[in-house]
């Protein structure tokens, strides 16, 4: 199964649609395309790609990432794909991560209504993020996610 067909599959479970056309309607694609589609004799679209992240609740860079390692012709140029996808990931989860570190780091700051991220304790955590990215990356480990 192609990433596409993945991720068409998705939004037929999460729109409760049973048919193609419906499928094919959230993406604004007509049924003979959305068929192609399906049967992997045709890949979709940037605009589509954004219509079903919005259909989805995902970032319209990883579908297009997705569709195009899909379309992609060599090893390598699918390898270059995949590995944005998980790029993303890793940076998403970084800045998750981070944003509820300095969170914390805040609350129990003595400034309690505004961050100062020249505080002590803020540059460490900084350090800590910045370092636990450079090391993922310099492995390319990927980051465990939330699904």
């Amino acid at each position: 199964m192609t990433n596409t067909q993945e991720l068409l599959e998705r939004v037929r479970a999460k729109t409760e649609t049973k048919t193609d056309y419906a499928v094919a309607k959230v993406l604004g694609l007509n049924q003979s395309n959305m068929r192609k589609v399906i049967e992997g004799k045709r890949v979709i679209g940037n605009k589509a790609c954004f219509k079903l992240a919005q259909a989805l609740d995902m970032e319209a860079a990883v579908v297009i990432a997705m569709v195009e390692e899909d379309r992609a012709k060599s090893s390598s140029d699918r390898d270059f794909w995949r590995s944005l996808q998980s790029l993303h990931l890793h940076q998403k989860t970084l800045a998750t991560l981070a944003a509820i570190t300095i969170g914390f780091g805040a609350l129990t700051s003595s400034k309690s209504y505004a961050l100062d991220l020249e505080q002590p304790h803020i540059q460490k955590y900084r350090r800590f993020w910045r370092r636990l990215l450079a090391s993922f990356e310099k492995k390319g480990r990927m980051l465990p996610t939330a699904a």
